[in-house]
């Protein structure tokens, strides 16, 4: 056949082992970085204020102080310590006091 050998009902093992090359590739290049203890909370308490200032804006009952209500302010304070969090593991790369020193190691940075 050409000069390429044919397996009926089967593939080729060539061909089997560029597949699975190709898909551990894409496996490594999907995958996800170690986060750090704590990463998800801070990310969420971004998130999840984010949400509550937007919400609390809508809202006409609210206790004002200044130009915003009371639970913006505690929004924006929530914000502002989630950033800090995230600048506090990732930027000084530190851990936070609670969590073990074996936690982190150089495998997770």
């Amino acid at each position: 056949a050409s000069g390429q050998d044919v397996l009926v009902g089967h593939e080729q093992p060539r061909r089997h082992q560029e597949h699975s090359a190709r898909r551990q590739l894409l496996a490594k290049e999907l995958r996800f970085p170690k986060l750090r203890t704590g990463t998800i909370t801070m990310l969420y308490a971004i998130a999840y204020s984010i949400g509550r200032f937007w919400i609390e804006g809508l809202r006409t009952d609210s206790l004002m102080v200044g130009g915003l209500r009371t639970a913006q302010m505690i929004s924006l304070a929530a914000i502002a310590a989630g950033i800090f969090g995230l600048v506090w593991l990732y930027g000084l790369r530190r851990r936070f006091p609670d969590t073990t020193p074996k936690e982190i190691t150089s495998e997770n940075l």
